[in-house]
């Protein structure tokens, strides 16, 4: 997300740090080891008005912090860590992980917060990889209804949340919605074969439901937008409905806020 105006290297290191802070206050254990945040994390900075010096901080303080003097970042030099701990008047419980360094050519145009958050979503997905086993998804349609219906719900519920949080930025709330599912097998509206179409329809909050149909026969001989308006009388020319179509695989794994290659689909 870019930003209208830059930041101060300051203000992007505190909302970058505070974001940090409350995201690991609302995990669980699991989940914090999962985005590398199960320790405490504060970023200690130096800017002599120019280029930027980064230190982040692990296991006990939070938050940012602005240094006095430049951090002795030189990897060639055996002692710049015990220089930067003593400069930083570590406790015994807090250890230095990564240090930074950023030009003073680099504007700071993006959001921070979406920028941390993205960051905490790969290492999560990174985590999930390495797990062993896969999530599997029941291609029925009162499985796969139930299994929508609560990543839904779920995704709405974060997002709440997240907007709610303290971060400096507005984070818009997604509008409640009803989700059409057509899943078409065999069908060739995309070169790979079987086709999953869904909608989006606006409704109020609580009134969320996922309707699932598995078309067959002279139904499947429709495009998507005609499929859909025959089946669940929905015109995707509507423009508050949000739509999509395509491969079964990566459309379903988007719509349960699973990556592509951690799903299995059981037909």
């Amino acid at each position: 997300m870019v930003l209208d105006e830059e930041l101060e290297p300051e203000i992007e290191i505190e909302r970058r740090a505070a974001t940090l802070k409350i995201v690991r206050e609302l995990c669980s254990p699991l989940e914090a080891k999962a985005m590398q945040i199960e320790s405490p994390t504060g970023l200690a900075w130096y800017s002599p008005g120019g280029p930027i010096f980064e230190v982040e901080v692990r296991g006990g303080r939070e938050g940012s912090e602005r240094i006095d003097a430049k951090p002795e970042l030189g990897w060639d030099q055996p002692f710049s860590l015990f220089r930067i701990a003593h400069q930083l008047a570590l406790s015994p419980e807090e250890w230095i992980g990564r240090q930074g360094f950023r030009s003073a050519n680099q504007p700071i145009r993006n959001d921070p917060v979406v920028e941390a958050l993205a960051s905490l979503t790969s290492r999560a997905i990174e985590f999930n990889k390495v797990q062993g086993g896969y999530q599997t998804i029941p291609m029925n349609g009162e499985k796969l209804g139930e299994m929508l219906l609560a990543a839904r719900k779920r995704q709405l519920e974060d997002a709440k949340a997240l907007s709610d949080l303290p971060l400096g930025v507005d984070v818009s709330v997604p509008e409640a919605e009803s989700l059409y599912v057509a899943v078409v097998p065999g069908r060739r509206l995309v070169p790979m074969g079987s086709t999953v179409i869904w909608a989006g329809v606006p409704v109020e909050e609580g009134a969320e439901r996922v309707t699932v149909e598995f078309i067959n026969g002279a139904n499947g001989t429709h495009g998507p937008v005609e499929l859909m308006q025959k089946i669940f009388s929905i015109d995707l020319a509507d423009p508050r409905i949000s739509a999509a179509w395509g491969v079964p695989n990566f459309v379903l794994a988007e719509l349960l806020g699973f990556g592509v290659e951690e799903v299995r689909l059981d037909w």
